[in-house]
Parts: structure tokens; C-alpha cells; sequence
């Protein structure tokens, strides 16, 4: 911090907890932003190449940075100092409290999904088709064995994954959409967070929210989510958006090493 960013005073660490974050003692509405591994490193960088050209188009805060640090003191990557927004992830909002969510969000995804330039990341994961990824599916199942209806699971994905593919240019997509990357302060939305795996792609990489495992009531978000996401080029009803979304869902319910009896449950 001294090396980088001299004019952030007294840069004292007050909580180490937070993935991939650091709160500061002198600086309550700063905090620091940085990669733990190699393999996370290149999202930093996306996070500080692309949001200052973003953010200023999308009607909620998101963390752009607000200063770069560089490699060095014995750390070797890239790192950044963005705002810090108070409240909750969305993973504890429940009922009515999510309901007052779901418009703010879709106007938000519809002010993101535009058109990405040439340069935009490409992600080996979120930004390929839906149809290329059902040996990643498989191996998913594989890993959770018995913890889920392997059989049910796969019935979904090919009822959804033969829906014809986006048909428009790739769209800049958030990526890693999901209540835990939502942040919610006295009812309303205050952030939208971790644009570490944006790239360009299908719009439903984002629109799979509707139906995330994490925490989000099935009945709510099958019934409620679609009506209210008025994104551009694609309605409520249009299969090429809704059945892709949904098979997303699916697809994306298991990153290995990370799932919970709870998640496996919810998928």
C-alpha cells in the first residue's frame, strides 16, 4: 500500500476476513481488492481494465476501482483499492424484502447486456455455448454422486441444452451473477459485486439467476423473475433466453470444491 497508493493515510488492515478483501482502519468507506492465487489473478485485472468504461452506464454501484496497486513487496500480482458499500448479500433476504429486488436487477442486467468489443475476456466456461458444456455437467454429477437425482438433473439438461444458441453478438455478461454477489441494505439493492469473470457471451449466463441454488425461493423465482426482466432482445417468454437461462442454472450448480449439502439439496 505505502509503494502504490501514498496517499491512502495510514493503511492499517481492521478485517482479514473477507474473501479476497481487506477493510481499512482510516478509510471505512475503502477497501482493498486482491487475488489469493495465480489462477484469480487475471480477474483483477478484467475488474480494473473494463469496469471504469462499464460502470458508468449501469444504474447500481459496483466496485470499481478507485486505485491500482502493482506487483511488489514480495506479493506478485495486481491488486485494487474500491469502495466499500455496507449492507448484506442477498443470500439472507427472503419473501417480500426479494420481491422489491427483482426489478432493480433486471434493470441492471439490461443496461449490462450491450454489445462487447473485440477485446472483451473470453471466459473458457461462462462464455461458450450451452451445448459445449455437458462433460463439464457430467463430471459435476460425478463429483456429487449420490447427493443428487442424477437422473432427474440430466432429464433438465437435455429437455433445455437443444435450445438454439444466442443469436445476437456476444454481450458483456456479468458471470458469476448469484445472491452471495448482491448486496442488499435496508430492502434495496445497494451493489451489485465480483466482476472478476465478466466477459462476453450469452446474456442467459446471467439470467440462470432465476433459478441459482443458492437461496433464492423456487416458486418466487420461476414465477416472478422472468416477468421482470426487461432486457434488451429477448422477453419473459422467448425460449432462446428463458430454456438457455434455466439450463445455465443447471450447468453451473457445482463448481468443484466449492458445494454444500445445502446447494446439492437446492439442485
Amino acid at each position: 500500500m505505502d509503494q502504490s497508493n501514498p496517499k491512502i493515510i495510514n493503511p492499517q488492515i481492521i478485517d482479514a476476513s473477507l474473501v479476497h478483501s481487506l477493510l481499512l482502519e482510516q478509510h471505512p468507506d475503502l477497501a482493498v481488492r486482491f487475488p489469493r492465487r495465480s489462477l484469480t489473478a487475471p480477474l483483477i485485472g478484467h475488474e480494473q481494465r473494463w469496469l471504469p468504461e462499464i460502470a458508468p452506464r449501469l444504474p447500481l454501484p459496483v466496485p470499481t476501482p478507485v486505485r491500482i496497486g502493482r506487483a511488489g513487496s514480495g506479493f506478485p500480482w495486481a491488486w485494487s483499492v474500491v469502495p466499500w458499500f455496507s449492507g448484506q448479500t442477498a443470500l439472507d433476504v427472503t419473501g417480500t424484502d426479494l420481491q422489491r429486488l427483482v426489478a432493480p436487477l433486471g434493470r441492471f442486467l439490461r443496461a449490462l447486456h450491450q454489445p462487447a468489443p473485440a477485446g472483451a475476456p473470453h471466459n473458457p466456461w461462462r462464455s461458450i455455448p450451452l451445448d459445449a458444456r455437458t462433460e463439464r455437467l457430467h463430471e459435476h454429477l460425478d463429483q456429487l454422486r449420490d447427493s443428487v437425482n442424477r437422473e432427474r438433473v440430466l432429464a433438465v439438461w437435455d429437455r433445455l441444452v437443444v435450445t438454439p444458441r444466442w443469436p445476437g453478438p456476444p454481450m458483456w455478461i456479468h458471470g458469476d451473477l448469484h445472491p452471495g454477489n448482491v448486496l442488499v441494505n435496508g430492502g434495496e439493492i445497494t451493489a451489485v459485486l465480483d466482476f472478476g469473470d465478466i466477459a462476453a457471451g450469452d446474456p442467459a449466463t446471467d439470467l440462470s439467476v432465476m433459478w441459482s441454488p443458492y437461496s433464492w425461493p423456487s416458486p418466487l423465482a420461476l414465477g416472478r423473475w422472468p416477468e421482470a426482466f426487461p432486457v434488451t432482445a429477448y422477453t419473459r417468454s422467448d425460449p432462446t433466453s428463458i430454456r438457455p437461462a434455466h439450463a445455465g442454472s443447471v450447468c453451473s450448480s457445482r463448481i468443484p470444491g466449492s458445494g454444500t449439502s445445502d446447494r446439492s439439496q437446492r439442485l
